[in-house]
């Protein structure tokens, strides 16, 4: 469901959401602690797993955390609702859309530049153990053009709706310059 994905909406329980290469799915571990193979709590003064590692990150400006040879974009949220508008190129972490207008108003904060190497990358809840497979519940496929994204975290507060919203940018391609004693 990547063409309507903005009718679709998941419950992660409070886990933040994370946007992941789908080649990386079955890397991210979830909650399972690497030493003992089990869940294990969150601890954020001392993050073993997965999901730990997401949690310390999810706050806006700092979401990007390496998995393998590549990273992974974990966004911020208060809500239990995630979705995904491939209009507009948001995440949206509410229990609603915003309007254009009320985008263009909102103070978005916490830029951060995040490189996405493959064609498809999913939303999914960072609590989930990607090794055992995921459930469609727990995941929404998204097609993104390979590059660099900015993304930009804005609050959305009004008397209708309350979220937060991620929206990525696809940044130029610089090629380098020429040098100016080349005569072609």
């Amino acid at each position: 469901m990547t063409g309507k994905a903005k009718e679709r909406w998941l419950d992660f329980s409070g886990a933040p959401p994370m946007l992941i290469p789908a080649g990386l799915v079955p890397k991210w571990r979830g909650t399972i602690n690497p030493r003992s193979g089990r869940s294990s709590t969150y601890d954020s003064s001392n993050p073993v797993t997965d999901y730990d590692r997401a949690c310390n990150a999810a706050w806006p400006g700092r979401g990007v955390i390496p998995l393998d040879d590549q990273h992974v974009l974990v966004l911020y949220t208060e809500s239990d609702l995630h979705g995904w508008d491939c209009e507009r190129m948001i995440v949206g972490c509410a229990d609603g859309w915003p309007s254009d207008d009320e985008l263009r108003s909102a103070k978005c904060e916490g830029r951060v530049e995040w490189t996405f190497r493959a064609g498809l990358c999913y939303l999914m809840n960072s609590a989930v153990d990607g090794s055992e497979g995921v459930s469609n519940d727990d995941f929404m496929p998204i097609e993104l053009t390979p590059g660099t994204y900015s993304v930009e975290t804005c609050c959305i507060a009004t008397s209708e709706l309350y979220g937060w919203f991620h929206l990525l940018v696809r940044t130029p391609v610089r090629l380098p310059q020429r040098p100016s004693n080349l005569n072609v």
